[in-house]
C-alpha cells in the first residue's frame, strides 16, 4: 500500500478494500464505507536545476526538443506531432487540436521567449519542406523524448 506522510494513499486504500466491499455488496444489508477522495491530478515540476541537468545529460539531436517542451509544458506526444499549420510565429502562439490532446479538447500554447528560440532556430535549420516541426528526427529517437521527459 502507497504511504503518504506515514498514512495509507486515498486510492491505495480504496483498491485494498475493493475485495470486502464486493463481499458486503452480497449481503442483504451492510455498511456504507467512505472512500477517501483521491486527488484528481499529479502535479510536478522540475527545478531549473533539474531541468538544466535533464538537458546536459540528452543527446544533441533530442535537446532542442526537450528544450521546447519544458519550455512549453506540451506533453511529449504533441512535441513530437507538432506541425508548422499549427503554429503562428506573429502572434507567438502554438495549438493542439483536439484529437490530439489528452483531454480532447483544443488547447493554445503561448510561446515563450526560449520556445520562440528555438522554434526559429528549427524553422531556420529546416532544409526539407517537412511538415512535422522534428521531421528530420526518426521515431526511434523521438519515442526517446517521452522516456527523458
Amino acid at each position: 500500500m502507497q504511504q503518504r506522510n506515514g498514512q495509507s494513499a486515498p486510492g491505495a486504500l480504496a483498491g485494498d478494500s475493493a475485495p470486502l466491499r464486493a463481499r458486503l455488496g452480497m449481503a442483504r444489508s451492510c455498511p456504507t464505507i467512505r472512500l477517501l477522495k483521491e486527488p484528481t491530478r499529479r502535479i510536478r515540476f522540475l527545478s531549473q536545476a533539474q531541468a538544466l541537468t535533464l538537458l546536459r545529460e540528452l543527446p544533441p539531436h533530442l535537446r532542442e526538443m526537450a528544450t521546447f517542451a519544458l519550455a512549453t509544458g506540451l506533453r511529449a506526444a504533441n512535441v513530437t506531432g507538432l506541425i508548422w499549420d499549427q503554429v503562428d510565429l506573429s502572434r507567438k502562439l502554438a495549438w493542439v487540436h483536439p484529437d490530439q490532446a489528452k483531454a480532447r479538447k483544443a488547447t493554445a500554447v503561448p510561446l515563450n521567449d526560449m520556445a520562440m528560440r528555438v522554434i526559429m532556430a528549427r524553422q531556420a535549420g529546416i532544409l526539407c519542406t517537412c511538415s512535422r516541426i522534428w521531421e528530420s528526427l526518426s521515431s526511434r529517437s523521438a519515442r526517446g523524448l517521452g522516456t527523458s521527459l
